[in-house]
């Protein structure tokens, strides 16, 4: 709270401090529970990032793609659970991620799953040491049978911080924590730093439901995706916070989120003289209270966001000032101190995973949060009548001890039973190997008689008499076992009354039929009205009576969506006699509205020779396809419901057998420092197999790729070697593209143009010397982590580079970023056996 004073005010200041810890203390204090937990770790050497309970009853987790985790490949998991909660020995693998720089570290589960019907909401980062804009959102669809992938969102920005985790909204979007790019608002210092985006540090607001084919959001490079814009599926929501974990909305209406500082080198920038550069400014982590039009004191000149938290407003201590700026520098007027709590002042440091608790008893709607670091703990928070934070415990034992648990991240519970479930990252000297899943057991869990539940009681229903019959869902849950399903009882023949009672105004309705853990009752010309039945259902010795009010109008407030469409997986084939034949396989379901019947097409919609192309069956899920001709086709697959069209595309690629992407096997460097009038040659080396013929031959093609600030002029463009010249200070992303006539990979390079003035640094590359970069064998320095800042990828933050390599994505192709991979396999290997990484940025 208080500014760090000058050394002749060091007195002063340590008693402010006292006083203020002490008032803390007093004002704020901490509350006694009345509830306790024994814990035990269920599951070692994961390297988990996040914990979300599903709508089956089972625990849902995510894990990192770090070496010393179980499998280097970030994977999604189920820990199943019993009807009491208490984890099985049971796990399993749901999906895995095969690309090795996908780097999975958020999931949020979408409210209106249903035990057979999972869709499960994904962050990934890729490897940010290559990928600017490696970040994406995917949905993975999870049903008794099949697992199936869909990418929502690509091309969000990626750096020294990723994408971090998700939450629900209750305007049924989700909320996505971006973390900045940098340290501190200006990249310089690690090699892992870009230069801020629009839609970084940040939390971005996404619709996920109706999307049915992925969104580029890139907002720079080439693309210019509006987040602003009235009808932006994704926009930035609210801005300039650092490097928020995670976020929760509560039953109060207001959202909550803690945010991770810098405690490592960097700059803030001056935003052009604006205001005043600092370096290696470390302030304190807070929790706060998360409004639209309001920012959080993080630097980020793309948005003209120039100051770092307070500033330094008048001579006074002034709230969460930053005392090495020069008195008269102010935060923006959307700087509301108020709505922030240091958590400093209460033994705290990385505020991480949070939720309201759901459950019965003492902690019912208090905040719940982990707190990261080698003494993690877990802290809870009441909230007074105005939303702030009013009382603080951290979480205790059996013994009434402090639980603390080792690089805790995420926290989730059981919404009945009030068991919460835990994930450990691990430390990043160890690679995620101190990781795991733990299990905090309630030990005054709510009674077994309070198991069953019904998500609703009161249905609301408009019918439109051309919809016969329409159906509508109860849903009953036992906490949502497998093996051991709710046995229902029915009252037979269910007649309906309406209210008030009056004489013939009862009618009779069908007997609901079971599926599932459902209900479904079909109430076909029902006439207008209001009615109420009653359905039993039993578990055991339980038993659950559901009342159920069922309202019937004939102006309908239902409102009919577009049927989902998957086309399925791109196909990439080498081929060696024409003609070929394959099978494309797609699926898609509707909400039975208008008719419940839905037509399929595929249609070729782009291809090198369309005439080469003969779909069997064009209005079936699934089709044999047959080729005449080599090259790159793309497929559309239409759902029609009579009144609403949606779409998906799938590309297939097929190669002459034979022809592998050109491979880039040196380079000089990745980074470069240099003065301004000074050039920088930049040049690569590549191979190929010859094919195709003709050409036979590779070519080159040197680029800049991200608009900015200067021009970048090269000597010669299309050569192995070119010298470059550059008009101003910036920074410049150059690039080399590698082709054979039809694949092609990608080197690029960072040159950073400082003015002459300016002493150099930086040591990673500069204007002289002839290093050359050997990509077979890609050597990497030793890590210099401090043991608190964590990043998704295969490199250190001090390590020389590999090549940036890209293989060529056929056109419209459902997964952008799945194809994009290093020139070289032992490259990536080697690099990523040697990282000194984890998943997260956590400062």
């Amino acid at each position: 709270i208080f500014r760090r004073e000058e050394v002749q005010e060091t007195t002063k200041c340590t008693t402010m401090r006292i006083v203020s810890i002490l008032l803390v203390v007093l004002l704020f204090g901490q509350q006694a529970i009345g509830q306790q937990f024994s814990y035990s770790k269920i599951a070692n050497r994961v390297a988990a990032c996040n914990v979300d309970f599903g709508p089956d009853g089972h625990l849902y987790a995510v894990n990192a793609n770090v070496p010393a985790s179980q499998d280097r490949q970030s994977m999604l998991l189920r820990y199943r659970l019993d009807e009491s909660g208490v984890p099985t020995n049971v796990i399993d693998n749901v999906y895995v991620w095969g690309n090795l720089t996908d780097c999975v570290v958020g999931m949020v589960i979408d409210p209106d799953s249903t035990p057979d019907l999972i869709h499960i909401y994904i962050s990934i980062s890729q490897d940010a040491f290559i990928y600017e804009w490696g970040g994406r959102i995917e949905r993975i669809t999870v049903t008794p049978s099949t697992v199936t992938r869909d990418i929502l969102y690509y091309g969000l920005p990626v750096g020294f911080h990723q994408i971090n985790d998700m939450f629900w909204a209750p305007d049924n979007k989700i909320v996505i924590q971006a973390g900045s790019t940098t340290t501190s608002g200006m990249p310089g210092h690690f090699s892992n730093e870009w230069n801020e985006k629009i839609l970084s540090a940040a939390f971005l607001k996404a619709e996920v439901r109706s999307i049915t084919s992925p969104v580029n959001v890139q907002t720079a490079g080439g693309y210019n995706y509006n987040p602003y814009a009235a009808d932006a599926p994704l926009k930035a929501w609210v801005v300039s916070i650092r490097n928020p974990f995670d976020g929760t909305f509560h039953s109060n209406g207001n959202y909550y989120a803690g945010t991770n500082q810098n405690d490592v080198n960097g700059d803030t920038g001056d935003c052009n003289g604006q205001t005043q550069n600092l370096k290696n400014e470390r302030p304190d982590e807070f929790i706060a209270i998360i409004e639209p039009g309001h920012t959080y004191g993080f630097p980020n000149p793309s948005r003209s966001e120039c100051v770092l938290m307070g500033g330094n407003p008048t001579a006074n201590v002034d709230p969460f000032e930053v005392p090495d700026y020069r008195v008269g520098i102010t935060p923006p007027s959307t700087f509301d101190p108020s709505l922030m709590m240091n958590v400093a002042v209460i033994g705290g440091n990385s505020p991480d995973g949070i939720f309201e608790y759901q459950a019965e008893g003492a902690l019912k709607h208090r905040l719940i949060q982990a707190y990261y670091g080698y003494d993690g703990f877990i802290m809870t928070y009441t909230l007074g009548a105005d939303g702030y934070f009013a009382g603080n415990e951290r979480l205790h034992d059996t013994t009434g001890a402090d639980i603390n648990i080792r690089w805790i991240l995420d926290v989730t519970e059981h919404p009945i039973h009030g068991h919460i479930y835990g994930a450990a990252y691990g430390d990043q000297a160890d690679n995620g190997a101190a990781g795991g899943i733990w299990f905090l057991q309630r030990s005054d869990a709510v009674p077994a008689t309070d198991l069953l539940k019904s998500n609703f009681y009161t249905l609301k229903l408009s019918t439109p008499q051309e919809i016969n019959p329409l159906n509508q869902t109860i849903r009953l849950w036992n906490a949502g076992t497998t093996g051991n399903a709710l046995a229902y009882t029915l009252t037979s023949n269910v007649t309906w009354m309406t209210l008030p009672v009056a004489s013939g105004s009862s009618t009779s309705g069908a007997l609901p039929q079971r599926k599932g853990h459902e209900l479904v009752f079909d109430v076909g010309v029902t006439p207008p009205g209001v009615y109420y039945g009653a359905v039993t259902a039993t578990a055991g010795q339980q038993t659950l009576t559901v009342n159920v009010i069922l309202t019937i109008t004939n102006n309908s407030n239902i409102v009919n969506t577009a049927p989902q469409v998957d086309a399925g997986k791109n196909v990439n084939e080498a081929v060696s006699t024409l003609p070929y034949s394959l099978t494309l396989s797609g699926s898609a379901t509707d909400d039975g509205l208008p008719s419940g019947a839905i037509t399929l097409s595929w249609v070729l919609v782009g291809g090198q020779n369309n005439t080469a192309v003969t779909i069997a069956n064009p209005h079936n899920a699934s089709t044999l396809v047959t080729f005449t001709s080599y090259g790159i086709y793309q497929f559309q697959l239409q759902a029609n419901d009579g009144a609403l069209v949606s779409s998906s595309l799938v590309t297939v690629y097929l190669d002459e057998t034979g022809n592998k992407a050109p491979v880039i096997t040196s380079f000089r460097f990745s980074r470069y420092t240099i003065h301004l009038g000074d050039p920088v040659t930049l040049y690569v080396t590549a191979t190929d197999d010859g094919l195709p013929n003709p050409p036979a031959q590779l070519s080159y093609a040197w680029e800049r790729v991200e608009t900015g600030v200067g021009i970048a002029t090269f000597s010669n463009p299309t050569a192995t070697s070119t010298m470059v010249t550059f008009s101003e200070p910036s920074s410049y992303l150059c690039q080399c593209t590698v082709s054979d006539g039809t694949l092609y990979v990608s080197h690029q390079a960072v040159v950073v143009v400082v003015a002459p003035n300016v002493t150099i640094t930086d040591t990673t590359a500069s204007s002289t010397g002839s290093t050359e970069i050997d990509t077979s064998s890609n050597p990497t320095t030793p890590s210099t982590d401090d043991g608190t800042d964590m990043s998704c990828g295969s490199a250190p933050a001090t390590s020389t580079q590999p090549t940036r390599a890209t293989t060529q994505e056929p056109i419209g192709s459902t997964n952008p970023t799945v194809a994009t991979q290093r020139s070289d396999a032992s490259s990536l290997m080697m690099g990523t056996m040697a990282l000194a990484v984890a998943v997260l940025a956590l400062l």
